[in-house]
C-alpha cells in the first residue's frame, strides 16, 4: 500500500506537465503580425521547445509554434518568451552536474528566452535546458549576449575552480548607464548566478528599484509571488485501536476529536499555473484516549493515556481543478510525528489484570501518510478533508498501536503580491 501510495505522489508531477491549461495570450509571428488567442501554460520544468496555441479555446486541435516559428509569445498577464537564434554555451555549471575540465565550447540553436527583468537599458533573459539554466542580457535593440558564467572540477576532480565572468559583463553594463557611480556596486560585484541576484543587478543598471519581471503595454506587471505562508484550524477524529495479540484487540472506546492547528509554507512549481504546490505544514494536537477491553479475561480493564502530536508535513498539492477563483486539489505527503505521553496506565477491571503504569514502549517519533482533498476559494481560504490510514507507534512483535485519523481543516492563505 505505501509503494503505491508513494507511486502516486512521484507520478503527480508528470500527470500534471500533460494538463492543458489555456491562459490568454499572443504569438508574434516573423513577418510582425500579432495573433491573439490562448496558450496552453503548462508545469514546464524547462523552457518550453514547442508551445501550444488556440484562436478560441473551444477549437479542438491546436497550433503547435517552435522558436522558429514566432518571434515571440505572452501569456496574459506575466510571461513573456522571446525567440533567440544565435550561439549558446554548452558548460555545465551546477553543482553536482559539473565539468571536469574548462568548456568554453558553444552550440548554434533557436530557443525561447523568458523575458525577466526589462528596463530603458538593459533586459534579461532566461532559458534552462536539461544542460543548464543560461542567462542573457539585451541593451535596448542590440544584439543579445549571454552572461558566462564557468564552474568546474580541475583535473584532480577534487577541487573546484569557480570563473565570474558575467560579473565583469555587469559591471561595464553599470559604468555605461550610471557614470561608474559607486552606489549599489558592490551587489553587482557580490551576485551570484541566480536569478534573483541578476535581476537585481539589472534593476540597478536601469536605475531602477523594481522587482517585477515584465511590462505589458508600457505598464508593469507585478507577478504572483512564488511562494505564500499560511494558518490553519481543524477538527480531528482519532481512533486509536490495538491490533494482533494484545488483551485490549477489540476494544471499545478510542475515538476522539480534538481540535488542530497549524501553520506552513507552500511554493509553487510555477507561479502563474500554481497547478503543483509543494507544502510544508508544522501542525499541533492533543488527544486523550480511552481503550475498553471486551475480551472475557480481562472484561473492563481500561487502557488510557493522553497524546501531543507535534507534526511536519511535507506535501504535493495537484489542482485538478485550476482557475484564479476556485481551485480543487487532491494532496498527499508523509507526516514526521514527535509525540509525547502522559497518564499511560492500565486500570483494571476484575482480579485477572493488575493496575500498571506506563505498560507499553510508545515510540516518541513516528511515521504515517496523510491524504486530503480540498478546494481554494478567492486565493484566500483553504477547505480540506483529510485522511491519514492506521499509522504504528510501537514496535512490538505480536501486535500494534495505532491511531487513524479524519480531520476536517480550514486555511487562511497570505498570498503575497
Amino acid at each position: 500500500m505505501r509503494i503505491f501510495y508513494c507511486a502516486v505522489l512521484l507520478l503527480l508531477p508528470l500527470f500534471a506537465l500533460s494538463q492543458a491549461n489555456y491562459h490568454d495570450g499572443y504569438v508574434v509571428k516573423a513577418n510582425g503580425d500579432t495573433v491573439k488567442g490562448y496558450i496552453n501554460a503548462r508545469e514546464w520544468a524547462h523552457s518550453p521547445e514547442v508551445i501550444e496555441f488556440k484562436n478560441s479555446k473551444s477549437d479542438k486541435d491546436a497550433l503547435r509554434f517552435s522558436a522558429a516559428d514566432i518571434s515571440l509569445f505572452h501569456i496574459t498577464p506575466y510571461d513573456t518568451y522571446v525567440s533567440y537564434t544565435g550561439r549558446i554555451s554548452n558548460n555545465r555549471n551546477g553543482f553536482p552536474n559539473m565539468d571536469k575540465r574548462l568548456d568554453t565550447t558553444k552550440t548554434q540553436a533557436t530557443i525561447f528566452m523568458k523575458r525577466v527583468a526589462s528596463g530603458p537599458n538593459v533586459t534579461l533573459y532566461a532559458q534552462s535546458d536539461n544542460v543548464k539554466t543560461r542567462y542573457f542580457y539585451q541593451e535596448k535593440s542590440d544584439v543579445v549576449t549571454e552572461l558566462a558564467y564557468y564552474y568546474y572540477y580541475n583535473n584532480s576532480s577534487v577541487t573546484t575552480v569557480v570563473t565570474k565572468l558575467y560579473v565583469g559583463q555587469l559591471l561595464l553594463l553599470h559604468k555605461k548607464y550610471n557614470n561608474d557611480n559607486n552606489k549599489n556596486r558592490s551587489t553587482i560585484e557580490n551576485s551570484n548566478f541566480v536569478e534573483s541576484d541578476l535581476v537585481k543587478s539589472i534593476n540597478i543598471i536601469n536605475n531602477s528599484s523594481s522587482t517585477t519581471s515584465n511590462t505589458q503595454k508600457g505598464t508593469e506587471v507585478v507577478r504572483p509571488s512564488n511562494n505564500r505562508f499560511f494558518v490553519g484550524l481543524g477538527l480531528t477524529y482519532t481512533k486509536t485501536r490495538f491490533k494482533g495479540q494484545n488483551p485490549f484487540d477489540g476494544g471499545d472506546g478510542g475515538k476522539t476529536y480534538t481540535p488542530k492547528i497549524s501553520i506552513g509554507y507552500d511554493a509553487f512549481a510555477n507561479s502563474q499555473v500554481q497547478r503543483v504546490v509543494f507544502r510544508g505544514e508544522l501542525s499541533f494536537n492533543y488527544i486523550s484516549s480511552k481503550i475498553t477491553s471486551t475480551q472475557s479475561a480481562t472484561s473492563g480493564a481500561v487502557y488510557s493515556f493522553n497524546q501531543g502530536n507535534f507534526a511536519f508535513t511535507p506535501q504535493l498539492i495537484f489542482n485538478l481543478y485550476n482557475t484564479d477563483d476556485l481551485k480543487l486539489y487532491v494532496e498527499g505527503g508523509a507526516a514526521l510525528t514527535f509525540s509525547f505521553f502522559s497518564n499511560d496506565k492500565i486500570v483494571s477491571g476484575n482480579s485477572n489484570i493488575t493496575n500498571q503504569a506506563k505498560p507499553y514502549d510508545v515510540e516518541s517519533f513516528w511515521l504515517s501518510y496523510p491524504f486530503q482533498i480540498g478546494a481554494v476559494i478567492n486565493k484566500k481560504f483553504d477547505v480540506s478533508v483529510g485522511y491519514t490510514p492506521s499509522a504504528t507507534y510501537t514496535r512490538y512483535t505480536f501486535f500494534t498501536l495505532s491511531n487513524e485519523v479524519i480531520g476536517l481543516n480550514l486555511k487562511y492563505l497570505f498570498n503575497k503580491k
